[in-house]
C-alpha cells in the first residue's frame, strides 16, 4: 500500500436503529489501530471474537474482527450495546 494513502476508520452500518454496529478501518496504520482497539493483532482472514477497549484498556464492548490483509481492511462487528452509537 502506498505511503500517501491515509488510514480511515468509519461507521459502515446503515442509518437507523439496529442490533449490530460495523466499523471499517483501512490504510497503512490499520494494524496499530486494531491493536489499540482490541489489544492484539487479528489473524488474517479469520473471524476473531475480541473485547474492544477504550484508551485506558478497559473493555467497553465485544464482537467479531475480520482482518483482510490483501486489501488492508479490518471490519469489526460490535454487539448490540453499540447500536445507539455505531448503528445510529
Amino acid at each position: 500500500m502506498s505511503d500517501n494513502v491515509p488510514t480511515i476508520a468509519a461507521v459502515a452500518t446503515a442509518p437507523g436503529r439496529g442490533g449490530v454496529g460495523v466499523i471499517r478501518i483501512s490504510g497503512k496504520n490499520l494494524l496499530p489501530m486494531a491493536q489499540a482497539l482490541c489489544g492484539k493483532t487479528p489473524e488474517p482472514r479469520v473471524a476473531t471474537y475480541a473485547d474492544f477497549t477504550d484508551a485506558d484498556g478497559q473493555a467497553i464492548d465485544s464482537g467479531l474482527l475480520l482482518f483482510l490483509p490483501r486489501r488492508q481492511v479490518l471490519r469489526a462487528k460490535m454487539s448490540s450495546s453499540f447500536r445507539d452509537t455505531a448503528g445510529r
